[in-house]
């Protein structure tokens, strides 16, 4: 550091202004750019994330309205008289002809099949496990009774799962009663998995996120990545976040990912955007604001070296004509023009004709002068700005709830107040009373228990004036010639006032 400051000092003053406010200007410059570039690209990842999470929202909504419309649909079918008869065993057996009874089951449920296309079949299971359904119906076998206990889990309410199976089937499950509340058999509705595809990619066309509809075991029920269908989705995540995007390597690619839980059905809706697509604009953003601070550091160096040249030259001017240590030898210099400049160069003309016969008694008087200003500026001082302070140092204390300290410089601002205000010096019993009490609540902040007082001031002598500042100095005094004497006792000051006949006694 000495190297570099020995190095700057030797170099011209031109050469000094013009390096220090090219670096000035560009150091300033680089700040700006760099918070520039900053906040724009956490605006673009935040904008692009808000406009992905909304969409996958508005996507989640949409499968789940889908998947609540199922829902209303399977109550239609519950309350069917029709379904409510053949579950039945007792009216079962009193029917004649039973595959007639099955016959009319099986239009039911072709009919509402053709209302809802995102449903591959519907069938009714009896208790036993026998079941009537239409065409292509998803046949249990062997996981009736694995159905069956999830649906009686739910306890009448739809219960939605899926199995990696051959057929690879999101099933809906929902108990049937009779009117006594008694379990009489099961609905099982097969639902297309493909319409959960045709759905999100509807809704996040346009965005560079990958989506996943979980189920409640984080197997992948739907993606737009063929490949992962039925895998366990990685890594773990929660199925909630409370800023619903979250920082995660999906598959090995570090991606924001969005996660939305479902209360329908406990599947998690997730959208993983990588982290190199959130902001494709940085690139060129970057380059330009290269760019614009090269021009700009270029702009700032040439115009900096101007201003550097048209400051030192008078000064120059000046220089040379005082290089001469014989004060006979200097010689008026002319300026022409009318900046500040000007008036250095006359002041400097002026100078040299006073200079040869006022130089010491100019020097001695201009030393005491500048005494005297500075006296005149430290008396200047308004005590307003000191009370004002203090009283915002008392307002933040009591913002910050620290009443020792609001209590402590409220008091000392009233005390100031009172030993600045006015010229005379005499005040009322009052007043000083009130300034005394400012000056023993300080000290009482200061010891603590160990400081008690005990004033007791006759009404009739409060308007009474006596000479200004008569008590708090014997309060003062008696604080600290008695506190260093305590030894881990008490102060006690009493302050009593009286009229005794036609006197008063404090």
């Amino acid at each position: 550091m000495k190297r570099i400051s020995r190095f700057i000092n030797t170099k011209p003053l031109t050469i000094r202004m013009s390096v220090f406010y090219s670096l000035l200007v560009i150091g300033v410059l680089i700040m700006v750019v760099a918070f520039l570039y900053g906040y724009f690209v956490a605006e673009i990842v935040d904008r692009t994330t808000s406009y992905t999470g909304q969409i996958l929202f508005q996507a989640q909504k949409t499968v789940e309205n889908n998947l609540n419309n199922v829902d209303q649909l399977s109550r239609l079918i519950l309350s069917n008289q029709q379904v409510q008869d053949y579950l039945s065993d007792a009216k079962r057996k009193e029917e004649f002809d039973q595959r007639q009874q099955e016959k009319e089951i099986e239009k039911i449920c072709v009919d509402f099949m053709v209302v809802r296309q995102d449903i591959t079949s519907i069938g009714i299971y009896t208790l036993d496990g026998y079941y009537v359904s239409a065409d292509n119906f998803y046949y249990l076998g062997e996981r009736f009774e694995e159905v069956f206990d999830k649906a009686l889990e739910a306890q009448g309410r739809m219960k939605w799962f899926f199995k990696a199976d051959g057929k690879n089937s999101v099933i809906a499950a929902r108990t049937i009663y009779d009117i006594n509340i008694q379990p009489i058999g099961m609905l099982v509705i097969t639902y297309n998995r493909g319409a959960f595809e045709g759905l999100f990619q509807n809704n996040l066309r346009g965005t560079a996120g990958d989506y996943f509809i979980l189920d409640e075991d984080g197997t992948i029920i739907s993606t737009n990545h063929s490949d992962l269908m039925n895998a366990q989705f990685e890594p773990q995540l929660p199925k909630t976040s409370e800023d619903n995007f979250i920082s995660a390597d999906v598959y090995g690619t570090p991606c924001k990912v969005m996660i939305f839980g479902s209360e329908y059905n406990n599947w998690t809706y997730l959208c993983a955007i990588p982290q190199e697509s959130l902001s494709p604009g940085i690139p060129t953003i970057l380059a330009y604001s290269m760019l614009i601070l090269l021009i700009f550091c270029t702009v700032s160096v040439i115009i900096a070296v101007f201003i550097a040249k048209g400051i030192t030259k008078p000064i120059n001017q000046l220089t040379s004509a005082l290089q001469s240590i014989d004060i006979q030898d200097l010689h008026f210099e002319q300026y022409s023009g009318t900046d500040e400049f000007s008036y250095l160069f006359k002041s400097y003309n002026e100078m040299l004709n006073k200079i040869r016969q006022l130089i010491h008694d100019n020097y001695e008087q201009k030393i005491l002068q500048n005494e005297i200003q500075i006296k005149m500026l430290n008396m200047q001082i308004n005590p307003h700005f000191l009370y004002n302070t203090l009283d915002s140092i008392c307002c933040l204390a009591m913002e910050n709830q620290d009443w020792k300290i609001a209590k402590a410089v409220k008091a000392l601002a009233d005390m100031m107040r009172y030993n600045l205000s006015g010229s005379g010096g005499e005040a009322t019993v009052a007043s000083e009373i009130s300034h005394s009490e400012n000056y023993l609540a300080i000290q009482k902040i200061r010891l603590g228990d160990s400081l008690e007082y005990y004033i007791d001031i006759d009404d009739s002598l409060l308007s009474q004036e006596i000479p200004k500042m008569s008590i708090q100095p014997f309060l003062e005094n008696c604080i600290q010639h008695c506190t260093s004497k305590m030894q881990g006792g008490k102060l006690l000051i009493e302050v009593l006032g009286y009229r005794k006949d036609r006197d008063y006694l404090l």
